[in-house]
């Protein structure tokens, strides 16, 4: 009797609803699990010998050595002096020296119970910088599975974004190399858009995560470096306007009043609540980070810090940039002189891999029908885009160092000309960073694609993520 009643009791709690739920709940964990140590395994691989030598060395003696003195300081601040959290003699007289110099408070605060336990700050340093490499390709495995349905799909998205030459020539850089925040984040907002926008209440606890974990994950990335963000902030602007045109039905009101229609209805008091709701948080991120901008605000007064339009146009990229390879990967050894023997340095690679770049144009151009959810294709082909046009900075050039220049402005002078604060960012061709995040994202509509016409996929898509990270 007592397994009869149970039965029934099994029977009734769990019907085919609750099995079908948990069983995606776990096909997501177990994919997840397989993601994470694909990652871990990716980036000790693509990053070799760093794993075997992580408490003992750095790669060079100028920007990551003064960046690991930064983050010493500021673990020794944290536990003798936390309300001035930036002051050093490391310039003396002045005794704000951190102030002048990377904006690392998020690594300085996360690494230092680190320093604090182990007191090796070469550890700290390496382990920052390999988790930096790891989370990009995790945070990307998220948004790509989120938009193509596939977790294979999501890696290959991953591996591109990661792993690709231009953040392979950051790698000294402690804080530009960071570049795992905005995804995260870019994440949680297309979670809070299509959650308030499918519910009945406009805020419930799902919605409060998914904007909390939104606005951290903004402001982690903007305290890791200063660059960024601006970065974050122009894409997330994107994103929102592809939301409020396509998936809120603005560019089909338009249409319909155009065309004398009326077709087409937009739920203007819901779009406004959102973007209502989004603005205080913005407010919240601003509350929070105030207090660690307000010393480089000061500092950038006192001292001018701001770039000449020429030093700016020496640090963008051209369209051959797209061709060079960088320095400090093995992995792309055997074209390390850049493809048709164009000269390789630091800032200037943009190589984006030729499988990538197939596989992304069958994801914008076949794979429309492929998409699970509200991150279509199209949104990441805008992205590429954005990012290309500003990492070619004020004034198109045809080569990078400021060469062949054919005197048509471009989008970024207006933003170093309007924009508070961008007169101060040095390097346009870090906006490859969209590049790859587009690109690897298209790739990933592009295998779904080419895993529906292909009948063997399990020997498909290995092999087109293994030409990614090869080609």
């Amino acid at each position: 009797m007592p397994a009869t009643v149970t039965a029934v009791h099994d029977t009734t709690v769990e019907g085919p609803d609750e099995r079908a739920l948990k069983s995606r709940r776990w096909v997501f964990l177990r994919s997840g699990w397989f993601a994470t140590i694909f990652f871990l395994a990716a980036t000790a691989a693509f990053t070799w010998p760093l794993v075997t030598h992580m408490a003992s060395t750095l790669p060079d003696a100028l920007d990551s050595t003064d960046t690991a003195r930064q983050l010493g300081e500021i673990a020794h601040n944290l536990l003798t002096n936390p309300l001035h959290i930036y002051d050093s003699p490391g310039l003396y007289p002045l005794n704000n020296d951190l102030a002048l110099n990377e904006l690392l408070i998020a690594q300085g605060i996360y690494t230092a119970p680190i320093i604090w336990v182990t007191g090796n700050v070469l550890l700290a340093w390496n382990l920052v910088t390999f988790s930096s490499f790891f989370l990009s390709g995790v945070g990307v495995w998220l948004l790509v599975r989120r938009a193509t349905g596939s977790s294979l799909a999501g890696m290959a998205a991953g591996i591109t974004y990661a792993f690709s030459p231009w953040h392979y020539g950051e790698y000294g850089h402690l804080g530009i190399v960071a570049i795992q925040w905005m995804v995260f984040a870019l994440y949680f907002l297309a979670l809070f858009m299509e959650h308030t926008a499918s519910t009945t209440r406009l805020l419930d606890r799902r919605g409060l995560l998914y904007i909390g974990l939104f606005g951290f994950f903004s402001a982690l990335q903007a305290l890791s470096a200063g660059y960024y963000g601006y970065y974050e902030a122009i894409l997330f602007g994107v994103y929102l306007l592809y939301y409020g045109l396509r998936n809120a039905g603005i560019a089909g009101w338009l249409r319909g009043k155009l065309r004398r229609t009326g077709v087409g209805a937009v739920n203007w008091l819901r779009l406004l609540a959102q973007i209502v709701m989004l603005a205080a948080m913005g407010v919240v991120v601003l509350a929070v980070m105030y207090p660690f901008l307000l010393p480089y605000t000061q500092a950038k007064n006192a001292f001018g810090f701001n770039r000449s339009l020429s030093e700016v146009e020496y640090w963008s990229a051209g369209p051959k940039s797209l061709l060079r390879t960088t320095v400090t990967s093995w992995l792309y050894a055997p074209v390390q002189q850049g493809i048709f023997g164009l000269e390789t340095s630091a800032e200037r690679e943009m190589y984006p891999g030729v499988v990538a770049v197939s596989l992304a144009l069958v994801g914008l151009f076949a794979g429309r029908g492929t998409r699970k959810g509200k991150l279509g294709p199209g949104l990441f082909g805008i992205i590429i885009i954005v990012g290309l046009i500003l990492s070619f900075g004020p004034t198109l050039h045809l080569d990078s160092y400021g060469l062949d220049s054919t005197g048509i402005s471009l989008p970024y002078r207006w933003l170093y000309e309007h924009v508070p604060g961008f007169d101060a960012l040095r390097v346009p061709h870090r906006f490859d960073l969209f590049v790859m995040l587009g690109l690897g994202a298209c790739a990933g509509f592009g295998i779904v694609r080419l895993m529906q016409w292909s009948r063997s996929r399990h020997f498909l898509t290995p092999a087109l993520i293994g030409g990614i990270s090869l080609t």
